[in-house]
């Protein structure tokens, strides 16, 4: 199952090369390929890792702790000692928002799965805080969407397994709760103005008053995805042509009130498959970026026998959500950091079990 999950991401790359047939803008299409090919690496690097047959969770959680609280200390210093609205990281709040909620899933998930002793567990705790608190602070809404589905989707994982004691599934959502609600009191006027804000672009939108606004811009490049994909329903108008097709559009007055920058990308990896690499392309990234991933982590779960397989296997089907979340308001795929987190998650939970489950 491995082999074919990892073939499947050739198969992507082969068609997104297939759209560029139909591509104006050849440059920025190959350089979006460019991106996808992070995936081909994802070849060896897995071999070499079933082969070696290193236990990576305990490196792996280790990182995640240290990451934790380093998202909290650039938290601090951008929102409390420059003033920032937003932390990002110094790059990107969309992509410190979702790198920050990926540790604190993977945390979270240790607590459900892993024994860990007091110090240790003391130790996740406060990262998995400092991990929240940086998503909260990143305002990030789809990493915020992406939390609340991966908790009660590894809560099922566990009543699916049933192999934890009931004890230690209280104790671990009280210490969530108590986590979450510190993390939630002390940006409290940080969700308030997002909450806000999202229900005034949506009140905005829909009136008419103002389309030009962080949702009703999105809104708007998908309803041009779709028109753009109807163009070349099967294999698109070329992969990276969305921003020349948007402007074309934005210029000729088919959007009225929008402003005339284009964005480069349609700020949604559906939409944006969808328009540069046909139903071809959607098909591709839905199964074989999300399907067969999802699949081979549940076989995984199913076939579990310690600890650390199941803790794999349900990180696995977490992180993978949470990118398909992500991909719904954002196109990951044209950020290199996310592309490579995505990556490198998929091998290290899926090198657990080798070529195929055990």
């Amino acid at each position: 199952m491995a082999k074919y999950m990892l073939a499947g991401f050739m198969v992507l790359i082969l068609v997104s090369l297939l759209s560029l047939i139909n591509a104006d803008d050849m440059q920025n299409g190959i350089r979006r390929i460019k991106k996808l090919t992070t995936f081909i690496f994802l070849i060896p690097i897995f071999m070499a890792m079933v082969s070696v047959k290193t236990n990576l969770i305990k490196p792996f959680l280790i990182g995640a702790c240290i990451g934790g609280f380093i998202l909290l200390g650039l938290t601090i210093y951008q929102g409390y000692y420059l003033g920032n609205v937003r932390t990002s990281g110094f790059y990107n709040e969309i992509i410190f928002g979702s790198i920050a909620v990926i540790m604190a899933q993977a945390l979270f998930v240790s607590l459900l799965f892993i024994r860990h002793k007091k110090i240790h567990l003391a130790v996740i705790t406060l990262s998995l805080f400092s991990a929240l608190y940086a998503t909260i602070l990143s305002g990030t809404r789809g990493a915020w969407v992406a939390l609340i589905v991966g908790v009660p989707l590894a809560l099922f994982m566990v009543s699916i397994k049933g192999q934890m004691p009931k004890k230690r599934i209280v104790l671990v959502l009280l210490l969530s709760i108590l986590v979450a609600s510190i993390a939630g009191i002390l940006s409290k006027d940080e969700l308030t103005s997002r909450w806000n804000t999202t229900v005034q672009n949506i009140d905005s939108y829909q009136s008419g008053s103002n389309r030009d606004t962080s949702i009703g811009i999105r809104l708007i490049m998908w309803e041009a995805a779709i028109k753009i994909w109807n163009r070349n329903p099967i294999i698109g108008t070329g992969i990276g042509d969305f921003q020349k097709n948007y402007e074309k559009m934005i210029k000729s007055g088919e959007f009225p009130g929008m402003r005339k920058t284009p964005y480069a990308y349609a700020h949604s990896t559906i939409f944006e498959a969808l328009a540069g690499t046909g139903i071809l392309g959607l098909i591709g990234l839905i199964v074989f970026t999300f399907f067969l991933p999802i699949v081979f982590f549940l076989k995984a779960l199913r076939s579990s026998i310690n600890e650390h397989d199941r803790y794999a296997s349900v990180s696995g089907l977490v992180f993978v959500t949470a990118f398909a979340i992500f991909g719904l308001t954002e196109n990951w795929l044209v950020h290199s950091q996310l592309v490579t987190t995505f990556s490198l998650l998929l091998v290290i939970m899926a090198s657990r079990f080798g070529a195929a489950p055990r």
